[in-house]
């Protein structure tokens, strides 16, 4: 629960910005971030491994993935913020939450558009990059949308499957 609090507080000012200013201050995920590795270093070694980890994972994707997937430096920083606080595992299940949730409201608001491709490009964009912001802005083509929702999504998906605590 320790880790929760700050986690929802993260989550509700980063999509409260993001969706009014376009921005993830750091005045807001870099505190995180420090609070989660010092929660976690009282809770013991193994705790701050895992949050260390979860921070770890993030920064590596964001080196390797980032530009192709167009994945913001906000979105990253709030995922180093969620892996400081909440640890690898509980990461690993938000992040894949918010890739469903971000594939499906993508594909949601295409049909809303009328923009759905036909198909087998559907099938091979959804293959190629499901949920992740490249197939989110490239797909949608008509605007941009925070990614803080599925984030959002994802977080509260795996608040509820590990429990909150």
């Amino acid at each position: 629960m320790a880790t929760s609090i700050p986690l929802l507080a993260l989550l509700a000012v980063s999509l409260y910005t993001d969706l009014r200013h376009g921005r993830i201050y750091n005045r807001y995920t870099i505190p995180a971030m420090a609070l989660g590795l010092a929660i976690n270093a009282l809770a013991g070694q193994g705790a701050v491994l895992s949050a260390l980890w979860g921070m770890g994972v993030v920064l590596v994707v964001a080196l390797t993935i980032a530009d192709l997937a167009k994945i913001g430096a906000g979105d990253l920083k709030l995922l180093m913020a969620v892996g400081a606080l909440k640890g690898l595992p509980f990461l690993a299940v938000a992040g894949l939450g918010a890739g469903v949730c971000g594939g499906v409201l993508a594909l949601g608001l295409m049909a809303y558009r009328k923009r759905l491709p036909d198909t087998g490009t559907l099938a091979l964009v959804m293959y190629m990059n499901l949920g992740t912001k490249g197939a989110w802005a490239g797909m949608l083509n008509a605007g941009k949308l925070p990614y803080t929702v599925p984030i959002t999504a994802g977080c509260l998906i795996a608040l509820v499957m590990r429990g909150v605590g």
